[in-house]
């Protein structure tokens, strides 16, 4: 490469990071950590000659002894003639260890002590309970201890949806939860039964549960996508931009294939000050969006299925519910300026804080 241009491409980049510093380290910390941590896991386990499709939480390390229930004798030969013979060695016969392949689906966290059984509501119309540890309550249904896999869309769609209305539930049951993402399991061990598994982990991480709890109590996740007219958005541009009339001016005086590669420029020089004006079009409605509500975070923006649209905004955003009409005033007005289009949804459990 030339020095020249590379010192020009080193100096433009170095002022880029000047100029948005803070943004790449929001990014940084919010999506390309994340992403490398997952990336670094599914290397690891590639190495070890199987990929999870899903996460399932290890059991605690310290141990606890299971008490076997009386409804769960453990099974002895006996001879019937020798009634003396079989009380000693149902004495001596140890319990029916634990199944170290059963698990426990989570679906979320609450508080209380309502002893609620919500039915087979849960993934394949599984029976749906609740763990008990001191005030804290695991959402669960039994299962093995091995992650829910199908390559039928419609198959997984139906689990999600299911996942869905049993967090649905339990925050009209108990009025707040933290959800946990799909495919969270939590796997028996031997010596301890995954119920007891469940109720280890509800133990070790108390002081977490607890301080989300009290933080989305009142509160709900709303999604906010605010999307542009992209193509309306450059012809605009082309016409109010002095630099792009006068480098479309000059095309007349130019051969045919010079007039091209000054096309390229032209377009290219749109494309920039089109993210440029993105950029700035962000920075004002994340301000005003964010007087509004408690918490918020980016997430990724997506492809739109209107090919003539282009998201520029994606967020999450948790607030009081009674305090939602604000922050759909301040959304009905960014939808009635020229070009741009919002999709607001909710109210939903907390999905995107936890």
């Amino acid at each position: 490469m030339d020095p020249m241009i590379r010192e020009r491409v080193l100096k433009e980049l170095r002022c880029v990071l000047d100029a948005h510093r803070q943004e790449i380290r929001q990014l940084v910390r919010e999506a390309v950590a994340p992403e490398l941590q997952r990336i670094i896991r599914e290397e690891i386990h590639r190495e070890l000659g199987a990929v999870p499709a899903a996460e399932v939480v290890p059991a605690p390390v310290e141990e606890a002894p299971r008490v076997t229930p009386p409804s769960e004798p453990s099974p002895v030969a006996v001879a019937p003639e020798e009634p003396a013979a079989e009380e000693a060695a149902a004495e001596e016969a140890p319990s029916s260890p634990p199944a170290i392949d059963e698990g426990r689906y989570v679906y979320g966290v609450v508080r209380g002590e309502k002893d609620l059984v919500f039915g087979p509501m849960g993934i394949d119309g599984e029976e749906v309970r609740i763990i008990w540890e001191e005030g804290l309550g695991a959402v669960v249904h039994d299962c093995a201890a091995t992650p829910y896999e199908s390559a039928d869309e419609e198959v997984v769609k139906q689990w999600l949806l299911a996942h869905q209305g049993v967090i649905e539930r339990a925050l009209r049951e108990f009025s707040v939860v933290i959800p946990t993402s799909f495919d969270t399991i939590l796997a028996g061990e031997k010596g301890r039964g995954a119920d007891e598994t469940v109720a280890a982990w509800l133990r070790d991480g108390r002081e977490d549960f607890t301080a989300m709890l009290e933080r989305f109590s009142g509160q709900a996740e709303y999604g906010v996508q605010v999307f542009w007219d992209a193509p309306a958005m450059m012809e605009t541009l082309a016409r109010e931009s002095e630099s792009v009339r006068e480098m479309t001016a000059s095309l007349e005086d130019k051969p045919k294939g010079a007039a091209y590669l000054h096309r390229q420029k032209i377009e290219s020089v749109l494309k920039k000050e089109l993210e440029t004006k993105a950029d700035h079009y962000f920075r004002e409605f994340f301000n005003d969006i964010k007087e509004c509500v408690t918490e918020v975070k980016v997430e990724k923006t997506k492809k739109a299925e209107d090919p003539a649209r282009q998201m520029i905004m994606n967020l999450s955003c948790l607030l009081p519910r009674e305090e939602s009409g604000s922050l759909g005033r301040e959304l009905e007005r960014i939808n009635e300026m020229a070009w741009f289009f919002v999709k607001f949804t909710g109210p939903w459990p907390p999905y995107s804080f936890t």
